[in-house]
């Protein structure tokens, strides 16, 4: 299952290097098992990049749950829109728990890739690892999952009231 990656359109050149350095750590964590704290991961994210986490109040986190609870079953894990966007800790476990190991990033002036090898399939998906590359203000174009290519399109998380627009309110 190897020549799995998330390709990635270069927004912001600047973070390429932290990118890197961080999945170079990230790499070095999956392959020994020894998976550092989430304090120890704070740096790589130092500024712009940790502002990609959302961090919601405990009054957003209720908010959440009702609507979470008023949905359809059936629609709750296959509508985006009744998820919240990462939070760091979060983001960080679906890195430590995805079947997957990461070699790195390639690329050329405007394209890159980040590499990772599915240990399993399934492997717990790639979306953690779009989150890596959207984190460090790069775009997401495209996935390949080890079995096929397919475009991304970054779809709407839900969002507190207090930060929605008319258009992004759940789907109930």
């Amino acid at each position: 299952m190897a020549n799995a990656f998330i390709e990635f359109k270069v927004l912001s050149t600047e973070q390429i290097p932290t990118l890197e350095r961080f999945v170079e750590r990230l790499s070095a964590a999956k392959q020994s098992g020894e998976f550092p704290s989430d304090s120890e991961w704070e740096p790589y994210f130092a500024g712009q990049p940790l502002l990609y986490f959302e961090n919601l109040s405990p009054e957003e986190m209720q908010e959440w749950q009702a609507d979470w609870n008023a949905a359809p079953v059936d629609q709750r894990h296959r509508d985006l829109s009744l998820w919240p966007h990462w939070d760091f800790g979060s983001f960080l476990d679906a890195l430590k728990n995805g079947e997957f190991l990461v070699s790195g990033v390639m690329g050329d002036t405007a394209t890159f890739r980040l590499c990772f090898e599915p240990m399993a399939f399934p492997y717990g998906g790639s979306e953690c690892l779009v989150a890596v590359v959207e984190a460090f203000g790069q775009q997401a174009v495209g996935v390949h999952d080890g079995a096929e290519y397919r475009q991304y399109f970054k779809q709407k998380r839900w969002q507190p009231k207090s930060r929605r627009k008319a258009s992004d309110a759940p789907a109930l």
